[in-house]
């Protein structure tokens, strides 16, 4: 009989047919084939239904029974793997992705914020009276806690209140 990845159809006996690209014949002794790898997989001939393979990460697999991935995603947008959706999932508030393909989103910079979701590059800089360690989501940041401030926008912490002065507020742009 024919193993896993093959059939052999009633019509021609003289021997196993690997599975056609795009499809899966699981189990032995086949007479057909099994079915279609579903949306967000692919796979070469000859597959089982354990190797219709996982659409890679940063590309997506629109429709079943493919036999490559349909296409990548585009910036400002990742794949895990497994994406079956043309514009895979856009990056998130605090995140962007200046390159196609990618497999995941990267931080938004130290002193720096991602005001939106699909970003494509960072939005700008932390306001002054505000700071980011990374991850912003907006143009305020982290306002300065009690007992520092910061006068420089962009910055990744803030400056502690200088000795003699007060900062008795949050967001101070300077000591007073």
């Amino acid at each position: 009989p024919c193993t896993p990845g093959s059939y052999q159809s009633a019509a021609d006996s003289s021997g196993c047919t690997p599975c056609d690209a795009g499809k899966y014949c699981a189990g032995t002794g086949l007479t057909a084939i099994s079915g279609w790898c579903p949306a967000g997989s692919y796979s070469a001939s000859g597959a089982s239904t354990s190797s219709c393979t996982t659409c890679d990460p940063g590309k997506y697999c629109a429709q079943l029974g493919l036999s490559v991935v349909s296409g990548e995603c585009q910036v400002g947008s990742f794949s895990a793997g497994g994406a079956t959706a043309i514009t895979c999932t856009p990056c998130s508030p605090g995140s962007y992705q200046p390159f196609t393909a990618q497999g995941a989103c990267l931080s938004c910079s130290a002193g720096m914020y991602c005001e939106g979701s699909g970003l494509t590059a960072v939005s700008g800089s932390c306001q002054v009276g505000s700071y980011s360690p990374g991850g912003a989501r907006n143009v305020s940041c982290i306002p300065c806690p009690l007992g520092t401030f910061q006068a420089v926008a962009g910055q990744q912490s803030c400056a502690p209140c200088t000795r003699g002065s007060f900062c008795d507020a949050f967001g101070l742009t300077a000591a007073v």
